[in-house]
């Protein structure tokens, strides 16, 4: 195993599935190829309700390391190879992964370089910028709860789903794929028995998935859905399509985080 660095996205939603699958954290060490201490510590550190969410957790990790983010100086070398980069039409999210692939002895995150790329308008920096925005826009983020009105928290569950003693509880997450924003993957995992259903979606609207959603649920038997938690991602908040069409309830996490879109 190499030197430390933080789980990328895709380490996280893999953590997640093999969590939900019931490998034990040795066996998610040899198959992510991580020390025991990093996955450990991902898990404890970025837990939310006693649940490991991969969306919550990329976004805690990353809220956690901008908080003091590192500056661009003007003619040092991190400057010159991002400024040289940046001319040449790559993206600050190329640039700074190819920092860390590299090893440099210098690095900075992609959202420090477009904080310096807006914060010196003046200076058409950004006009090198695949996107060649004078502005930036506004940063995206998930739906507030104000969008969830009379939903229940995940504090409020059962005490069988936690213990996994009992089948019929599930939990809903979905998968997202780089350059493809409406194309997902949502996956709903049994807790007890570990077994998965994957759905693939064309258009991710919250619609189509908790359409698609409730008819699973009426394709099964219905003692298999007793209860099912999603996040509070855009595309579950229609939640209660599937509580008027089925017996199940919805359990959704009450904690609320911003989610930082690049390139905007």
């Amino acid at each position: 195993m190499g030197d430390y660095t933080q789980l990328s996205q895709k380490e996280r939603r893999q953590l997640k599935a093999f969590l939900d699958m019931g490998y034990t954290v040795s066996d998610i060490t040899n198959r992510l190829d991580r020390h025991r201490s990093t996955i450990y510590r991902e898990i404890n550190r970025n837990s939310t309700g006693g649940c490991y969410w991969p969306v919550k957790a990329h976004t805690q990790a990353r809220e956690r390391k901008w908080r003091k983010p590192l500056k661009l100086i003007v003619d040092s070398p991190c400057y010159k190879y991002v400024l040289d980069k940046l001319k040449k039409g790559w993206a600050p999210e190329q640039i700074s992964g190819r920092m860390r692939i590299l090893k440099l002895p210098y690095s900075v995150c992609h959202e420090t370089i477009y904080q310096y790329v807006y914060r010196r308008a003046q200076s058409h920096i950004y006009d090198y910028l695949p996107m060649q925005r004078a502005n930036r826009r506004k940063r995206r983020q998930r739906k507030s709860q104000g969008h969830y009105k009379g939903f229940r928290s995940i504090n409020n569950r059962p005490n069988d789903v936690e213990t996994r003693n009992t089948r019929g509880h599930w939990e809903g997450d979905t998968i997202r794929f780089s350059g493809e924003r409406k194309q997902s993957i949502t996956t709903l995992v049994e807790r007890k028995s570990r077994f998965v259903l994957l759905q693939k979606y064309i258009r991710s609207t919250s619609r189509v998935v908790m359409n698609n959603i409730r008819d699973t649920m009426n394709m099964m038997m219905k003692l298999l859905w007793q209860t099912i938690t999603f996040d509070q991602g855009s595309e579950f908040s229609d939640f209660s399509k599937v509580e008027r069409g089925t017996q199940c309830k919805v359990f959704l996490c009450s904690c609320t985080l911003t989610l930082v879109k690049g390139n905007e």
